[in-house]
């Protein structure tokens, strides 16, 4: 994973573009949870960089959400020495800066964020406006707002069974 990471953020450091890799790939970091879905939120334009990944990186490119800017590029896991079949790279384009954007998100533990340039140091920073490492120790699946259920009611079924999956509670609220 560490070899794919490093090539993402190379191509990134080429186009100055800022990104932050959040969602369920740092909450599965966290726990110890081997993940082949990378989640990185950048700066401007994903869907062209996800197009440009794909190309450079041997992969298959994938729109989810052209009016979001959210998109995939789907990576052979054999050929970057990875024992899953495929490997995720999803790229969103961010919502404001790295906190409001982790503001829109559904859950605490998928609201943590890593600055990219930081990848490779293993005391970064992490980006927690939302106490989501306090929840993931603490085994709590806990709403941000009420307000991104609203927007997206289908999240409230994520919220049990994220739940189911990782043997957490669901928050009182």
């Amino acid at each position: 994973m560490m070899k794919v990471l490093t090539m993402v953020q190379q191509l990134l450091d080429q186009r100055s573009i800022e990104s932050y890799l959040t969602g369920g790939f740092v909450r599965d970091a966290l726990i110890g949870r081997d993940s082949g879905d990378i989640d990185i939120v950048v700066g401007e334009g994903a869907m062209e960089l996800a197009r440009s990944f794909a190309r450079d990186l041997e992969g298959t490119f994938v729109p989810l959400d052209q009016e979001d800017g959210i998109a995939r590029v789907v990576l052979s896991g054999e050929r970057w020495g990875e024992q899953k079949k495929h490997l995720h790279l999803d790229l969103a384009t961010m919502h404001g800066s790295i906190a409001e954007d982790l503001a829109l998100r559904d859950f605490t533990i998928d609201a943590i964020a890593i600055d990219m340039r930081e990848i490779a140091n293993p005391g970064a920073p992490l980006i927690d406006p939302f106490g989501g490492q306090r929840d993931l120790k603490a085994g709590v699946v806990r709403a941000i707002s009420e307000e991104a259920l609203r927007r997206d009611p289908a999240r409230l079924l994520r919220a049990p069974r994220l739940a189911a999956e990782f043997g957490f509670s669901l928050a009182d609220e």
